[in-house]
């Protein structure tokens, strides 16, 4: 029994020991300690769009828990490019034939754009803080790029706004979509065949589920139409007739992904939370 006991009491003098030797070397609070504490920073934006060339306002607090001075301010931000590209058929009716793509890529590295002197004269003892209350600047080049409700189709302009092959790919891809009626209307509204031609191209073989009959194109016929096909040009596919539009669009915008740095004497950074920007 009284070998159990003095175990019980080595394994109690252990433990303490372990606890005031963890109290005494705590390496998490040595570094919270020993380490540079960074500034406090808070912004907000009135808004989160802005025309590109007029500045963004902007206001924020911030303060400093240590003994070093705070320098400056600076705003940095990415530039995002968002392209967005649509094409439609309007002469198909049997489903919607649609292609669109959008696509965002970073044309600009995160960098400084501008920077603010810190004023001690900002203080302002309500907030227990700093206020800076400025705006900073965008850049004209920047516009949003629209090409819609084109009544006039310019191949220069879609060849710069869409990848090479689109033009060929979209109508490859639409031909082994079509059904018989989608094909005689594309026929006949391009006055490529009359009526009656595409018939006599056209077959057909009872339905017993529907009653009616099932059409279809004949063998000897495929190459022909096809041929035909093929030499459709691209803007008379999406051209619609009833609008007197042609069924494409391409934008280009931009998109900033902003920050806000407090900096200290010594160069320890106070980071604010990202603000994305849409710029028009």
């Amino acid at each position: 029994m009284k070998r159990i006991l003095d175990i019980k009491l080595l394994l109690i003098i252990l433990m303490t020991s372990l606890l005031v030797s963890c109290e005494i070397n705590d390496p998490i609070d040595n570094i919270v300690k020993v380490g540079k504490v960074a500034p406090h920073v808070f912004w907000e934006l009135p808004s989160s769009s802005v025309n590109a060339g007029d500045k963004v306002p902007f206001y924020a607090q911030y303060y400093t828990t240590s003994n070093e001075e705070i320098d400056r301010l600076e705003v940095w931000y990415d530039i995002n490019e968002v392209s967005v590209r649509t094409v439609s058929c309007p002469l198909v009716s049997s489903f919607k034939y649609t292609v669109s793509s959008t696509k965002t890529v970073l044309s600009r590295e995160f960098q400084e754009i501008e920077n603010y002197k810190h004023e001690p004269t900002n203080w302002l003892a309500l907030k227990k803080a700093y206020i800076l209350d400025t705006a900073f600047q965008t850049s004209k080049t920047l516009r949003q790029l629209d090409w819609k409700e084109v009544k006039t189709f310019d191949e220069a302009k879609f060849n710069a706004y869409f990848p090479t092959g689109f033009a060929v790919q979209f109508k490859d891809s639409m031909y082994n979509l079509l059904k018989v009626a989608d094909f005689r209307k594309i026929m006949v509204s391009l006055n490529l065949m009359t009526s009656t031609e595409f018939i006599a191209c056209t077959d057909s073989v009872p339905n017993p589920n529907t009653g009616g009959q099932d059409y279809f194109i004949k063998e000897d016929k495929k190459s022909v139409l096809k041929t035909k096909y093929e030499g459709i040009q691209f803007k008379d596919l999406i051209y619609d007739a009833s609008t007197q539009l042609y069924k494409v669009e391409y934008s280009k915008a931009y998109k900033l992904g902003a920050r806000l740095k407090v900096i200290d004497k010594t160069g320890i950074e106070g980071v604010a939370d990202k603000k994305d920007i849409e710029l028009r």
